[in-house]
């Protein structure tokens, strides 16, 4: 593989990164003649991504770029003289139908990531309004980029590219599940025998367990106090289950929407379940103080990855992430985050 790395870059260190049966795989390669060459054999088209570290002065901490591409048996060029931001890819079919998938969605995720910088900004101003305004800016931006990969995927439905790019569609907490699976469906059977793809078939069928309208699965962990806490002593109110870590910058941010939700509709049979992923009881503890969770929290301390027990079983591979339970105990919701759980208990609740 060949890559033209950014011309207004300073470089020291490329690699080329993969995962593989859950471990990094990495190789190293040396900028020479203005260009970097990787070489070995793949097992086949899997999603990878050129990592780069920037040369930083002493005592820093060098700044990291990446690159995304489709590693596979062929002669790969990615050519990002101009950019990373404007990455040219050639060398086979399927390099030539991720170019034109990366192109479209590029400039969208651009200005995604920059309107959260904004909101960001705007949160710690305090400026609800702004705040308010750019979120559903970003809301907009992303039904679009939804959009484009879906355009891309009806109109290439037995793509390598759409196959490798389902795991993107879904992100990192499952949505777009039903369309999801109808993508997956008129896959090939060739690509559906990727290691990528059985992966993310064994994460499909278990999200799709947990989908609306699904009962949610049994869940028991320890309290604080070591003592075992079960969903299904839950039953008969609307619980909210939400999976989060005091280490988890997004988790946190959300801590005051739950606090006033909690205050608004506990009284009237909303409880809500945290559900953390703190490796040590200690940071947990001075984050449920600190945030004001009165509310019931349990813990797992296995945390999240190949080792985390819960996380694996549910398939939990991103945080902040939450389903919103009936009295029944079937999903009625997931993921919902600010103003959205505002806006559902409302509905629910009445004002």
């Amino acid at each position: 593989m060949q890559f033209l790395p950014p011309a207004d870059l300073s470089i020291t260190k490329f690699y080329l990164d993969r995962v593989k049966e859950d471990k990094l795989v990495r190789d190293s390669a040396t900028l020479q003649n203005g260009q970097v060459n990787f070489t070995g054999k793949t097992e086949g088209p899997v999603k990878s991504r050129v990592v780069m570290f920037l040369t930083a002065k002493e005592g820093e901490r060098p700044e990291v770029k990446f690159a995304d591409l489709i590693l596979e048996p062929a002669t790969i060029k990615m050519d990002a003289s101009k950019g990373l931001d404007q990455i040219v890819y050639s060398g086979s079919k399927t390099q030539n139908e991720y170019y034109a998938y990366k192109s479209a969605l590029s400039p969208v995720y651009k200005t995604i990531g920059e309107k959260w910088g904004a909101i960001y900004k705007a949160g710690k101003d305090g400026d609800k309004d702004l705040e308010k305004k750019l979120r559903a800016e970003a809301n907009a931006l992303g039904d679009e980029a939804k959009r484009i990969q879906e355009n891309f995927m009806d109109k290439n439905s037995t793509s390598v590219v759409t196959a490798i790019m389902l795991k993107d569609y879904v992100t990192p907490v499952w949505e777009n599940l039903d369309k999801a699976l109808g993508y997956y469906n008129r896959l090939p059977a060739n690509l559906k025998a990727l290691p990528d793809m059985v992966e993310f078939a064994k994460g499909l069928s278990i999200a799709t367990t947990m989908a609306v309208g699904k009962p949610y699965p049994e869940l028991t962990l320890p309290d604080s106090a070591g003592k075992m806490v079960s969903l299904a002593s839950y039953k008969g109110k609307y619980v909210f289950v939400d999976y989060w870590a005091s280490w988890c910058t997004p988790c946190r941010a959300e801590s005051p929407a739950l606090v006033a939700a909690y205050k608004k509709y506990n009284n009237k049979g909303f409880e809500i379940v945290s559900v953390s992923f703190d490796q040590k009881q200690e940071p947990w503890l001075k984050a449920v103080a600190k945030d004001g969770y009165t509310w019931t929290n349990i813990i797992d301390t296995t945390g999240m990855g190949p080792k985390g027990v819960t996380s694996s079983r549910l398939e939990i591979k991103a945080i902040p992430r939450n389903f919103l339970l009936d009295k029944d105990g079937k999903v009625i919701a997931t993921n919902l985050r600010g103003e959205a759980l505002e806006n559902k208990l409302k509905e629910l609740f009445g004002s």
